[in-house]
């Protein structure tokens, strides 16, 4: 019987040594959470995003919809340099491109099944809607995301804001403003090659210059080339491309004046084969 009472005081001892050591674990540890929270806060307010869903400026955990922001910096840590990249490895989004035959964008599984009615989701570039127009290869939604300061995806109903035609929510693509404190000069530029076809490339320039110190111009041009997979064995017939998409210059802010007035202009000339199809809007 004593040897059993000794056995029983080992155990209850050794028990009240790892719980006396799992709290003393737990207190060392929630310490160095207190520590370390205090140096973090910086690092999120130096990464605190700052959005315009609501038309208004806010701070992305302050709007009261969900919004999915993409910074620059995100975008090119992604890769993304187009409106498809970057909405195919964005959860609840869909992009179906139809190519010649119109392209189609939901949000949360909001559509209609076809590029031909109207569109769920409104997609801007900066504040100008990107209009479309059913079957027409000039209403692909597939532009270049050049110069870009962020993206901000909309999820549910934005009439109220953002007009018809969004009921599954809206998509903003703002690019840089004008910067009124120096001079400066971007560019880039891109090549590959595809198999038993010609060379493919993509260049793009920006050029910042302040007029005054209220007044400034921001140009950005962008152009490409993306050859086929696949060649035209019809006599005497040009090589193919793949249907090319047209990637139309992103809006370039040509001025920033006092009161928010921010004229642009997007001009494209997209060519599948050896045909040509320009538009200016």
């Amino acid at each position: 019987m004593a040897n059993k009472g000794v056995s029983r005081l080992a155990i209850a001892a050794a028990a009240m040594g790892v719980l006396w050591s799992g709290q003393a674990n737990a207190q060392q540890a929630s310490g160095t959470g207190r520590k370390g929270g205090t140096t973090a806060a910086p690092d999120n307010e130096q990464q605190e995003i700052i959005v315009t869903a609501q038309r208004r400026e806010q701070r992305l955990q302050d709007v009261p919809i969900a919004v999915t922001a993409l910074s620059a910096a995100e975008l090119h840590r992604r890769g993304v340099t187009d409106f498809e990249t970057y909405l195919r490895q964005t959860p609840s989004a869909y992009f179906a491109n139809g190519e010649s035959q119109g392209s189609e964008v939901k949000l949360r599984g909001v559509g209609n099944g076809t590029a031909q009615l109207s569109p769920t989701v409104a997609v801007y570039l900066g504040d100008v809607p990107v209009i479309h127009t059913g079957r027409s290869i000039n209403s692909s939604y597939n532009f270049a995301l050049i110069d870009m300061n962020r993206v901000e995806i909309l999820r549910g109903p934005q009439g109220q804001l953002f007009g018809a035609n969004s009921l599954g929510g809206a998509i903003r693509n703002i690019p840089n403003q004008a910067n009124l404190s120096g001079f400066s000069v971007g560019a880039s530029a891109t090549g590959s090659k595809t198999d038993h076809a010609r060379g493919n490339y993509a260049f793009d320039g920006t050029i910042n210059l302040p007029l005054s110190d209220s007044v400034g111009v921001r140009l950005t041009a962008y152009t490409s080339q993306q050859s086929g997979w696949y060649s035209n064995v019809y006599a005497g017939g040009p090589r193919l491309a793949t249907l090319a998409r047209p990637l139309p210059l992103p809006p370039p802010v040509l001025a920033r004046v006092p009161g928010g007035l921010l004229p642009r202009i997007i001009a494209a000339n997209p060519a599948i084969g050896a045909y040509s199809a320009p538009a200016v809007n």
